[in-house]
């Protein structure tokens, strides 16, 4: 079989994390990897032995002629590399946040559909097996209607004003880069109907949000939402149901899934089979590509979209 061929735009960690996950996966390796800065893709492709490296992202993308591009760059760049391969027809799973704003996001996935070209947010967490359980275990009936989900994210983060996290014009504040997940994760479990939404936040003297309050109704099941780059908080995601709970401790990344029913039964999923997170949406991506797909069902663009149009009422200001 052919092997599927990803380059990579961006040469942080988070492109670490992405190179390493591909090499875990048969039949599929990261060809390129491109830098704004030459000599750091180099460094690069040296480490995960990659066969070429380039200071140029359109050089790259014309050169190696990818099955995929992913996009680790950040967010203030995503929405101009998104058109960049689109417009050159390279499928592209972007890292979330996907856009800056719900206007960049409905641009690119117009684009995306207009082209015909493959393009997904990133979104793993909606691949791990312990968030599937979760799922799962919720259409069950395990825990009878769910009646309220309660999600906190967040760390402190050391201030700096040439902290990317602290810099608007990069794309920073704890919306961009943790409630994306709040808001994702918790409507892959209850429901994607999303409604009555009302967003509260602190902001930092440089214009970026430090700390979020979203609460939001799906169907019948009332969300709240904590993010914070400000202080170290509990990581929790707990759905709580008419016949009991399911918790996801650090869900973003979570290996555990708990059930505890009303009555006393408790069931611990455990997986200790996943090596690295971002396994899963490689793996969707190569299906979604090699099935002509424009979109994947589990992160679809209408998701993408109605998140952004959510943190843009606290981005936005």
């Amino acid at each position: 079989m052919k092997k599927f061929i990803f380059v990579i735009l961006g040469a942080g960690n988070i492109a670490e994390k992405f190179a390493d996950a591909v090499s875990l996966i048969n039949d599929c390796e990261v060809a390129a990897i491109g830098s704004r800065s030459a000599e750091r893709a180099e460094a690069f492709a040296k480490k995960f032995n990659i066969e070429a490296s380039f200071g140029n992202y359109e050089e790259m993308l014309d050169t190696i002629h990818p099955d995929a591009a992913y996009i680790a760059t950040t967010h203030n760049t995503h929405a101009k590399l998104i058109k960049l391969c689109i417009g050159k027809n390279i499928p592209v799973i972007c890292e979330k946040t996907m856009c800056m704003n719900a206007k960049e996001t409905e641009e690119v996935c117009s684009l995306a559909k207009e082209k015909k070209t493959f393009l997904m947010e990133a979104m793993w967490s909606r691949f791990l097996p312990a968030v599937k359980k979760a799922k799962e275990w919720i259409a069950e009936g395990k825990i009878g209607k769910p009646v309220m989900a309660q999600l906190q994210i967040g760390n402190r983060y050391q201030f700096a004003a040439d902290n990317r996290f602290f810099s608007k014009e990069l794309g920073g504040g704890a919306a961009l880069d943790l409630g994306v997940y709040g808001y994702q994760i918790t409507t892959f479990l209850v429901g994607e109907d999303v409604k009555d939404v009302n967003c509260q936040a602190r902001y930092s003297y440089t214009g970026v949000d430090t700390t979020d309050h979203i609460s939001m109704r799906a169907g019948d099941c009332l969300i709240d939402i904590t993010a914070t780059i400000e202080t170290k908080i509990d990581e929790n995601l707990i759905v709580y149901g008419e016949n009991g709970k399911i918790i996801l401790p650090h869900s973003q990344w979570a290996d555990e899934c708990i059930y505890e029913s009303t009555d006393g039964i408790k069931v611990v999923f455990s997986d200790n089979e996943t090596k690295n997170g971002f396994v899963g949406e490689i793996q969707e991506t190569i299906k979604c590509v090699q099935e002509g797909k424009l979109q994947s069902d589990i992160v679809p663009h209408s998701l993408t979209i109605n998140c952004a149009k959510v943190l843009d009422t606290i981005t936005q200001k």
